[in-house]
């Protein structure tokens, strides 16, 4: 691990990496990908960081061609692309009132008495403090936690060489009850799905906003 560590990747090739990443439009059905390769890719986003460490995260994944054709159908200007694609991600958020910690997530989490000492006064200040107790900002709050995960492992999907697609646009009630029984209603709600695959053209050249309109420096 230590000599991991130590490597120092060129500029050149992390730039590349970072470019390397887009959102695929449409996928080869017939490539699909290792297992051992989507493994790491859920690595990555189980050790994605998280505000206080929380992890309000929970991913399901789908390589059965009959299920992802019915999630599909909730997901209407996407439907190609998920009915294609070699894996689905389904993304899904804890829910407000789950954020606690009386709740039994967050004693499972902690299972030290130290830490989760520790831990709950933060958390009890960021609810009552920064979020005010109301639940579409604790919504938010878990929510936006995911989408760290998200950029993490589409990135490290890049990496691979395999590409994917983040996919807001969808029904989450309507995947919600496809997978009731994988998913836990009183814990969880679907907030992201992503399409990973083997994309059939080139990725494209990315469009950015140019340096000076994008980054500020404060001497």
């Amino acid at each position: 691990m230590q000599n991991i560590m130590k490597q120092k990747f060129s500029h050149q090739a992390i730039t590349a990496l970072l470019h390397r990443r887009y959102s695929c439009r449409e996928f080869d059905t017939h490539q699909k990908i290792a297992k051992e390769d989507f493994e790491l890719i859920l690595e990555a986003g189980r050790l994605a960081p998280s505000s206080l460490g929380l992890e309000p995260w929970e991913f399901v994944v789908i390589t059965a061609e009959a299920l992802k054709k019915t999630i599909a159908k909730d997901a209407p200007s996407n439907q190609a692309k998920i009915e294609a694609c070699s894996h689905l991600l389904v993304v899904c958020s804890l829910l407000p009132d789950v954020l606690r910690p009386e709740s039994n997530y967050f004693r499972e989490l902690y299972p030290d008495g130290a830490t989760a000492a520790h831990i709950a006064p933060m958390l009890e200040s960021v609810r009552k403090n920064r979020l005010q107790d109301n639940d579409l900002l604790i919504h938010a709050y878990a929510r936006e936690q995911c989408f760290i995960a998200i950029g993490q492992m589409t990135q490290t999907a890049a990496m691979l060489d395999i590409d994917s697609c983040i996919i807001g646009g969808f029904y989450a009630a309507g995947v919600q009850k496809h997978l009731d029984t994988y998913i836990d209603a009183y814990h969880f709600e679907p907030v992201c799905l992503i399409a990973f695959g083997y994309g059939r053209t080139q990725p494209a050249t990315k469009h950015r906003k140019p340096y000076e309109k994008a980054i500020k420096w404060l001497h």
